[in-house]
């Protein structure tokens, strides 16, 4: 083990330098005096389910102005992801531009989240409301319990055709603010925003809603699939990793299936912890981290980010890249290979240290790009969360069964028939060691729309940090794209 711990640190110390990025850090005070504001709409109204949760949420980032917006920008977060993903680069866009309005999508099933210690962590500024409710007390009576699958059948409907319903409402409330409408979709949610294009909305196409489509590090044909699933998978559920299978349609509308998604800690107890580590990250950072974050002393700033870091996280997909643990023993996360990479694992102190603290890089750092303490204060706030909960097993079962194009025997429960009719412009922005790397990865898309797509790339930049970077090129880019 400690043979194979000094190849990963020889191999880090010898990586490629890499360019620096030269784009400017917004100011902290024009990002806070960016208004963000949640609102809720009436949803898609899905028979299945009760009225209360039918509902669509954004969070409206915008600056007071006379007349309409010169455009709205809607994005859609990705697998897991809720409105505050976008918060950073949503003030850094309206605080550069302030005739841009950008509108952060919440799914329908963040309205299921028990977010009330949470909140009134933030309003008494004590995070460890927060902490007993959701670490300590978990399970217990006086604590967090996640709703029960039983409870959440109606959540077997909710696919890809009742999030683009939901989505669609915004959009075209988007338009009575804004001169034009622009759609873009963050993973996960690059693939929806290309199917919404290509969706048929009682004869209507997507595409004509809007007037451009945004893709960060994501597409569909790549992001999930470009032939999709067999019907029989569809039906069944997908036999993946480990030889486990998947949520099918039967096993969903049945109620028999598990309606969200839950592995390796990504359930609703595991994300729910992360928000609670998260505000004790952000209101106390050099606090010592009570009992149940990490089992090992160490600062709040520190338990937060060992696994949100690129070294540490355990699917690199949820990473940035914000500094590195100090007085940290380490191990190589055996399990991080079983999904799809490798990364650290803090396992204790070092001998002669009293606790893991963090060290936060220079701002100048090419290999750093996120700021810890920004990560966490966005990461939970009072307008949205970081995360999604509950994440429909039906939606990602629907994404993975329509790749690019509705299969001729979903033709009609998927209806995404007008991909080739799309002639909207289309940016894409993908992260130097995010998901969407491929030279050719955009060429299915662009093959089906029978157009070329404008690509940028953010250097050095993971899945995150393309949305969480300090400076942020992107900002430059997308206010370009939404200005033509």
């Amino acid at each position: 083990m400690k043979k194979l711990l000094l190849v990963a640190l020889t191999l880090m110390a010898c990586a490629p330098a890499v360019q620096p990025n030269t784009t400017s850090t917004p100011d902290p005070k024009s990002l806070a005096a960016v208004s963000a504001e949640r609102l809720e709409i009436a949803g898609f109204n899905e028979p299945n389910t009760p009225d209360q949760f039918d509902k669509a949420f954004y969070v409206r980032y915008s600056v007071a102005k006379p007349t309409k917006a010169r455009a709205v920008l809607v994005l859609m977060p990705g697998f897991l992801g809720g409105a505050a993903n976008f918060d950073r680069l949503a003030r850094s866009l309206v605080a550069k531009d302030p005739t841009l309005e950008v509108w952060a999508v919440d799914r329908r099933s963040n309205g299921l989240e028990d977010h009330s210690k949470l909140q009134e962590s933030l309003a008494k500024r004590d995070p460890m409301i927060a902490w007993q409710y959701h670490i300590r007390d978990a399970g217990k009576s006086n604590g967090f319990k996640a709703r029960d699958p039983s409870s959440l059948k109606f959540m077997g409907y909710w696919g890809l055709a009742v999030h683009l319903e939901d989505l669609r409402r915004v959009v075209l409330l988007a338009r009575s603010f804004g001169q034009k409408v622009f759609l873009g979709g963050h993973s996960l949610g690059a693939v929806m925003v290309s199917l919404y294009a290509g969706w048929d909305f009682a004869g209507i196409a997507g595409h004509k809603d809007i007037d451009g489509l945004v893709l960060l590090d994501g597409v569909a044909g790549r992001t999930n699939a470009e032939n999709g699933t067999t019907q029989a998978d569809y039906e069944a559920g997908v036999i993946g990793p480990f030889g486990i299978r998947g949520a099918g349609l039967r096993g969903l509308e049945a109620g028999t299936d598990l309606p969200y998604f839950s592995a390796f800690g990504f359930d609703p107890n595991g994300l729910s912890r992360l928000g609670a580590a998260a505000l004790l990250a952000s209101l106390d950072p050099n606090g010592t981290s009570p009992a149940g974050v990490v089992s090992y002393p160490a600062s709040n700033l520190a338990a937060a980010l060992v696994s949100g870091d690129d070294q540490y996280a355990l699917i690199n997909i949820f990473s940035i890249t914000a500094g590195y643990a100090l007085n940290a023993q380490v191990s190589i996360n055996v399990l991080s290979w079983f999904v799809g990479g490798w990364s650290l694992d803090v396992v204790g102190v070092q001998d002669g240290a009293t606790r893991v603290e963090w060290q936060s890089p220079s701002p100048t750092d090419p290999r750093e790009l996120t700021d810890p303490l920004d990560f966490s204060t966005r990461f939970y706030n009072a307008q949205a969360d970081f995360q999604e909960w509950y994440f429909p097993a039906r939606l990602s079962l629907d994404i993975g069964a329509v790749g690019i194009e509705a299969p001729s025997w979903a033709r009609e429960k998927l209806r995404v028939w007008h991909v080739k009719d799309t002639k909207i412009p289309v940016l894409a922005i993908r992260g130097g060691r995010g998901i969407v790397t491929a030279a050719n990865a955009f060429e299915p898309l662009e093959k089906k729309m029978q157009q070329k797509i404008e690509i940028k790339d953010f250097p050095n930049a993971t899945h995150l940090d393309l949305l969480a970077a300090r400076a942020n090129p992107s900002v430059d880019w997308l206010l370009e794209f939404t200005n033509k």
